[in-house]
């Protein structure tokens, strides 16, 4: 065998084993579905008055994946004062079911697809201007 023969073999192994591992990679990364749960807190500034503080604050919580997600809870709750007002949002065809009270509010998604959004608005009424709500955001991922 010369020795051209066998670069030529050699580039020519290198080239097809490049080729097979990225085809793989690639069908690896277009066939695989994970759902990715990602949520942000962000709080307005803190409104003082003689009465109290008040101060609202927004809750979005995304399905950023590739997989739908089922039963998705908000749970949001507030130790050093009130929770006055909520109010949620949803994508379409996203069904949510709300249950309120003075310190805590709980909010059901039943299926997020990739890309839904929840959002949660919240004003609260604090006893302190430091006070900061607890945001708790659990799934449950479909299996399919």
């Amino acid at each position: 065998m010369s020795e051209s023969t066998t670069k030529t073999a050699i580039i020519t192994a290198v080239v097809t084993g490049l080729f097979t591992v990225i085809a793989g990679v690639a069908t690896y990364w277009i066939t695989t579905k994970e759902p990715e749960l990602a949520y942000s807190v962000v709080g307005g500034p803190t409104l003082s008055s003689a009465t109290g503080s008040k101060r609202i604050f927004v809750v979005e919580v995304r399905n950023s994946g590739r997989k739908e997600i089922a039963q998705t809870l908000v749970q949001l709750s507030l130790q050093g004062g009130e929770l006055s007002e909520v109010a949620s949002e949803a994508s379409p065809g996203v069904k949510l079911v709300e249950e309120k009270g003075q310190r805590q509010v709980e909010i059901r998604a039943d299926m997020l697809n990739p890309g839904d959004l929840v959002k949660v608005s919240f004003l609260t009424s604090l006893l302190s201007a430091d006070a900061e709500p607890k945001v708790v955001v659990l799934s449950l991922i479909h299996i399919s």
